[in-house]
């Protein structure tokens, strides 16, 4: 229902009659009464405008987020290599990887490159092929049969396709 239906004629009666009673506040009733007839135009206003908006669950003036794609290198490889290579450049003994991070993401990355091929690491009668398919350095390594590795070759095995 319309405000202005009801306001309307409050105004258009009540107005004259408080100017008749009180002759004093005649010009105070006629702005009240004025100020009441604008304050339902905009609320009818306003109400009709909300009709015509798109419902609360719409998107349509959502932010659209571009998805992002997953990195071709597995989890943590990447910051491994971005770690690995900073140490190296500035001899910053408290920058090097910790060993065990160091094996813990290259068992991960050489777990995913091995499941494409069908294989596992920590099944035994897999270890002839996952040898086969990461390199005797890199599978020992991973392992824990070598304790350390040529960072360039570990990188170079588990980035490979």
């Amino acid at each position: 229902m319309r405000v202005t239906r009801i306001l309307l004629p409050i105004v258009v009666i009540g107005a004259p009659l408080v100017a008749l009673a009180a002759p004093g506040q005649a010009e105070r009733a006629l702005r009240f009464a004025l100020v009441l007839a604008v304050g339902g135009l905009v609320v009818d206003l306003l109400r009709s405008v909300a009709v015509h908006l798109p419902p609360e669950t719409s998107r349509t003036f959502d932010v659209v987020r571009p998805q992002r794609a997953s990195p071709p290198f597995p989890a943590g490889l990447v910051e491994l290599e971005r770690d690995v290579r900073l140490a190296a450049m500035t001899h910053l003994p408290g920058r090097s990887p910790r060993p065990e991070r160091v094996r813990a993401v290259a068992a991960g990355a050489a777990r995913r490159r091995l499941a494409r091929h069908g294989l596992s690491l920590d099944a035994p009668h897999d270890a002839e092929a996952a040898r086969a398919v990461l390199g005797s350095a890199v599978w020992e390594f991973v392992t824990r049969r070598r304790a350390t590795v040529d960072v360039n070759e570990l990188l170079a095995t588990l980035e490979a396709r």
